[in-house]
């Protein structure tokens, strides 16, 4: 989370007079803090997202001099230029408004009178409001994910940040991944900036943060055409460094008070995704995993896989057998010998010979309501990692 530009514009720009000149198209460009920088040669200091003043008087008297300085601001992904007219530079250059038009560069215009201590204070000051305020509401959001009531505090802080009750809500669950290692925390710690503008391109508040070693976004009113694009345009961004996203997305819901029950969903189609390697999985889609993944007490999960496949398991450890293997096989294929044949690569009696084996070993005839349970259990069984 953080403060774009276009906030700090409407909040300042009939007290101080200032007025946009070009380059609307960045006005959602994410400001970290205001800095001066009167040298025509840009610092190389800068961190990038300063929204950056200038008087001119550093000697950018000529229109090519102040085109090459917004063109070095840009280059060091400075969030915005204000133009303090004057003495120094008494208007701005058509090929400069053209330019920043063109790029999506904000550049603005303070008249003389205006005293730039006033109005870089005023704007720090909404930044660090602004900080304690995404502060306040990520930790109500995390202590409702937690299980905590929701308190009178929490509530006020999310108002703050533009969460209302009256919106509908989704929670989203990811992690970036390198080779098979999560690089989640590292990743989101170099980049968090850029996701933040990756993932709040909507009206509605946004809110990201990492709980639990994994990112957690929380978004408003949002269906599941901008989650797609949102999860496709985070892939390809990531795509130049071989990295893959892995992510699960709840239902919708009304209101900070569902949050909790939303951010399980999400998590359970999460670890659907990495279960079945996919990148991308919605929870209204995952089936009997929604069961699953519902029940509280994971021991009687644990509990179940053991009493229908244990005696399998056993076999094949004491007798160095894959019976568990091709009993599953054998499930998923609605018991088809020849399917099972075809994908072991072993001859159809070989198979009828296990199966048979199996059966014994189970210590019974296998009807449907049988197999349905051992399937569940091999369904189960896959998922304990994840649980």
């Amino acid at each position: 989370m953080a403060v774009t530009l276009d906030k700090l514009y409407i909040s300042i720009e009939e007290k101080y007079n200032m007025k946009l000149v070009a380059g609307k198209d960045g006005l959602k460009n994410v400001i970290r803090w205001v800095h001066m920088v009167e040298d025509s040669e840009v610092p190389n200091f800068l961190h990038g997202n300063e929204l950056i003043f200038t008087t001119g008087i550093g000697r950018l008297d000529t229109a090519d001099k102040i085109l090459e300085f917004v063109q070095g601001l840009q280059k060091h992904n400075a969030a915005g230029l204000v133009m303090n007219l004057g003495p120094y530079i008494k208007k701005v250059p058509t090929v400069v408004v053209d330019y920043c038009e063109r790029n999506g560069f904000p550049l603005f215009t303070l008249p003389w009178e205006v005293k730039i201590i006033d109005i870089t204070y005023d704007m720090c000051r909404m930044i660090i409001e602004n900080e304690k305020s995404e502060i306040s509401a990520t930790e109500a959001f995390k202590a409702i994910i937690s299980g905590e009531r929701i308190t009178d505090e929490y509530t006020d802080a999310l108002k703050k940040m533009g969460f209302h009750s009256k919106n509908k809500y989704r929670v989203a669950v990811m992690d970036f991944m390198l080779k098979d290692k999560k690089v989640t925390e590292t990743f989101v710690g170099n980049n968090h900036i850029r996701l933040w503008k990756l993932l709040s391109r909507t009206a509605a508040s946004t809110a990201m943060f990492v709980m639990h070693h994994r990112l957690v976004v929380i978004k408003q009113n949002c269906g599941d055409a901008q989650i797609k694009r949102m999860a496709d345009t985070i892939q390809k961004s990531i795509d130049a460094g071989n990295m893959t996203l892995v992510m699960g997305v709840s239902d919708e819901k009304s209101g900070p008070e569902s949050i909790n029950a939303l951010y399980k969903q999400a998590r359970a189609a999460y670890y659907t995704a990495c279960s079945k390697s996919t990148g991308l999985e919605y929870y209204e889609n995952i089936g009997l995993n929604q069961l699953i993944f519902g029940v509280e007490d994971k021991e009687i999960l644990k509990s179940f896989v053991n009493r229908q496949l244990a005696p399998l398991i056993d076999y094949d450890v004491e007798n160095n057998t894959d019976y568990v293997e091709t009993f599953k096989d054998y499930l998923e294929s609605y018991s088809s010998v020849k399917t099972v044949s075809e994908k072991s690569h072993v001859h159809r009696n070989t198979i009828n010979y296990k199966i048979k084996q199996i059966r014994e070993i189970l210590g019974g005839e296998l009807d449907a309501e049988a197999k349905a349970e051992f399937l569940i259990a091999y369904k189960i069984k896959d998922l304990l990692d994840y649980l």
